[in-house]
């Protein structure tokens, strides 16, 4: 089975005849991660176009760069980044290590590192958000692995599945 980051892999996977039906098996927003407390106490996301601050994000063709720039179209709010760097991980890292302000990250992500990070919620991007498909690999059918696959698909869309990933921070499909 392939599950994808983004609609874009899974749309090349398709489009290469890798994969079979996809589904949306969860999704994923975006949140201004700061260091622990807020000290810089950024309160939304206008407040990242002070210049005075040291603003990460993710480069405009990873997905949560993509989405970034997407959630700022929308609430008419351009954030003068002092870095776009090639994953949301790097964006977080750079904000724990003291090395920026503020950053955009997935909610995930900002939840994974506890109370090393604070998060500020952005309103403007709850109707945007990335969304994970997931798929049985067309090759798996043929090396008789495809309910195998199926299964583990199943299992990640059925309840006990939704409800993991709902405690790792991750939104419904």
């Amino acid at each position: 089975m392939f599950a994808s980051a983004d609609e874009a892999n899974m749309a090349r996977a398709r489009q290469a005849k890798l994969v079979g039906e996809t589904r949306v098996f969860a999704s994923n927003h975006l949140v201004i991660a700061t260091a622990a407390g807020n000290p810089k106490h950024i309160a939304r996301l206008a407040d990242l176009a002070d210049p005075a601050l040291s603003v990460v994000v993710c480069a405009p063709q990873v997905p949560c760069g993509a989405l970034a720039g997407r959630v700022e179209a929308k609430a008419g709010v351009a954030v003068p980044a002092r870095s776009q760097e090639p994953s949301v991980s790097d964006v977080l890292a750079k904000v724990l290590s003291g090395e920026a302000d503020a950053g955009l990250v997935y909610r995930t992500d900002a939840s994974a590192a506890g109370d090393r990070a604070a998060t500020v919620p952005i309103p403007e991007g709850d109707s945007l958000a990335t969304e994970y498909p997931i798929a049985v690999l067309s090759q798996a059918q043929g090396q008789g692995r495809g309910q195998t696959a199926q299964a583990f698909v199943d299992f990640v869309l059925g309840p006990q599945g939704q409800e993991a990933l709902a405690k790792a921070g991750f939104g419904a499909p």
